[in-house]
């Protein structure tokens, strides 16, 4: 294949369009029903609003149910630092040495898989 300035130029062409008129053309050549809605006036830059799917609509209200959920269980702690201060707390060993095998394994397959 010769190289040309021709051949350069050419896939340049649709990097000239402006951001909202590339994401829909993106949109329509996907078949995705994301259809944005130009809005713009004269030399301005136009903005683009974009309609999301119900399945992206759940996602978002699980992500904020998520968010909200605290990180720490504050009545495990309690309990399970009473058990500790009465001397009722018994750690089984094998299920310490079985997690953590499990998780030495797990994190040898997932080192394996990188490679």
């Amino acid at each position: 294949m010769k190289v040309t300035d021709k051949n350069l130029a050419e896939p340049m062409d649709g990097l000239t369009k402006t951001r909202g008129t590339q994401k829909k053309s993106q949109a329509s050549s996907t078949g995705k029903s994301q259809k944005p809605e130009m809005v713009s006036t004269a030399g301005e830059l136009t903005s683009a609003r974009v309609k999301l799917s119900d399945r992206a609509q759940d996602m978002k209200k699980i992500r904020e149910q998520v968010d909200k959920t605290p990180d720490v269980d504050d009545a495990k702690v309690a309990k399970f630092k009473n058990l500790i201060a009465q001397g009722k707390y018994k750690v089984d060993s094998n299920k310490v040495a079985d997690k953590m095998v499990d998780e030495h394994v797990y994190t040898d397959l997932l080192a394996t898989k990188d490679e």
